[in-house]
C-alpha cells in the first residue's frame, strides 16, 4: 500500500489560486469602501464650510439689518472661486460657485453654491429694518 499523506502540488496550486481570487475581490471591495468614505467625508466638510459661511453672513446682517444692501454688495466671488469682501479683500469662503442675497419683503434669502454643486439656502427675517 502506498501512503498518501499531505496534498499534491496540483491541489495546493488550485487552493492558492482560489484564495488569490477571493483576496483580490476583497481588496477591491475595501478600496471602493474607502473611496466612498473619503468622498462622503469631503462632502460633509464642504457642507459644514458652506453652513459656516452662511452663519458669518447672517451674523453680519443681524448686526445691522439696515445695511443689508451694503453687505450683499460688499461680497463677491472672484475668479478663483473665493467669496471675498470688497472693502479689505479678505476671503470669507473658498470653492464658491455662486453667491447672492435676495431681499423679499421683510426677509433676506442667502444662497450659496459650491463649485461641486452643493447648495445652502437660508432666510433671515429682518426685524427693525430701516
Amino acid at each position: 500500500m502506498k501512503n498518501n499523506k499531505g496534498f499534491s502540488l496540483t491541489e495546493t496550486l488550485v487552493t492558492m489560486l482560489i484564495l488569490s481570487v477571493v483576496m483580490v475581490a476583497c481588496l477591491g471591495l475595501i478600496a471602493s469602501a474607502l473611496s466612498a468614505k473619503n468622498k462622503s467625508s469631503e462632502a460633509i466638510a464642504e457642507h459644514v464650510a458652506l453652513r459656516q459661511t452662511v452663519l458669518v453672513i447672517t451674523r453680519e446682517i443681524r448686526k445691522a439689518p439696515a445695511l443689508i444692501n451694503t453687505i450683499s454688495g460688499d461680497l463677491y466671488v472672484d475668479a478663483d472661486n473665493q467669496l471675498r469682501m470688497r472693502a479689505d479683500g479678505s476671503v470669507v469662503a473658498r470653492d464658491i460657485g455662486e453667491f447672492y442675497i435676495e431681499i423679499e419683503d421683510d426677509r433676506a434669502i442667502i444662497n450659496i453654491e459650491s463649485t461641486s454643486g452643493q447648495k445652502v439656502k437660508t432666510a433671515i427675517y429682518l426685524r427693525g429694518r430701516i
